[in-house]
């Protein structure tokens, strides 16, 4: 399909023969803008910080976007973002001078994220060790965010079926802050469905996204590290 044409063009001026995949989970039909979504929404920022459009894969399942070095050069002087420390890691000019990344937004629900992220990965001849989930995550404030490999669902439905669908927990997972309700008025799964307030979409624009961008760069320069 044309995703895995694309990629193939990318591969051929890059040293590795399999992508970095990035999926970042949500709802899709008018669930843009809530907690469950942050995963989703992240990338679209990213995407749209590193100058890259997205473009729907030709089976429908996902909407895909692939930096390039190119636009990935502007981002070395263009901090998004003040007070924070430097990442200390390889560049994305460094890392797609060698390799290619593929941003992936499956369109369905997210308790069917396993199907899609297996289809991308079977697709593209990934393997788990090459992918990351960008989801949420309700017991971190908003503005905090958090690297972790393996591991159990922790309640978060579109890990759990990941997890079932791969038939293994052994893959990296970015969990982004969306915070709890301050009263415990009703169920969490109400909850990961509000919108964020405008203070909140400050902090995410501002300091949770930035430094999601930074872990994404540090764990592929760990996985391009020799052991």
């Amino acid at each position: 399909n044309n995703l895995r044409r694309a990629v193939r063009e990318q591969s051929r001026m890059a040293k590795s023969s399999r992508p970095f995949l990035i999926f970042g989970l949500g709802n899709r039909g008018g669930y843009d803008g809530t907690r469950h979504n942050v995963g989703s929404d992240m990338l679209l920022w990213l995407a749209d910080r590193m100058g890259c459009s997205w473009n729907l894969d030709s089976k429908g399942r996902c909407d895909v976007a692939l930096p390039c070095r190119e636009t990935a050069t502007a981002l070395a002087s263009s901090p998004v973002c003040t007070g924070l420390p430097s990442p200390g890691e390889t560049s994305w000019e460094r890392i797609l001078a060698s390799n290619h990344v593929v941003l992936v937004r499956p369109r369905g629900y997210m308790n069917e994220s396993g199907k899609f992220v297996k289809k991308c990965i079977k697709s593209l001849d990934c393997t788990p060790s090459k992918i990351l989930i960008l989801h949420d995550d309700v017991q971190r404030s908003v503005g905090k965010v958090s690297l972790k490999n393996g591991g159990s669902a922790g309640g978060h439905n579109g890990v759990r079926s990941i997890i079932a669908t791969l038939a293994t927990q052994n893959f990296m997972r970015l969990r982004i802050g969306v915070g709890r309700p301050a009263v415990d008025t009703g169920e969490i799964s109400d909850w990961v469905l509000t919108t964020f307030d405008k203070p909140e979409n400050k902090i995410l624009q501002q300091t949770a996204f930035p430094l999601a961008e930074r872990e994404i760069t540090k764990w592929i320069s760990r996985s391009l590290s020799p052991p």
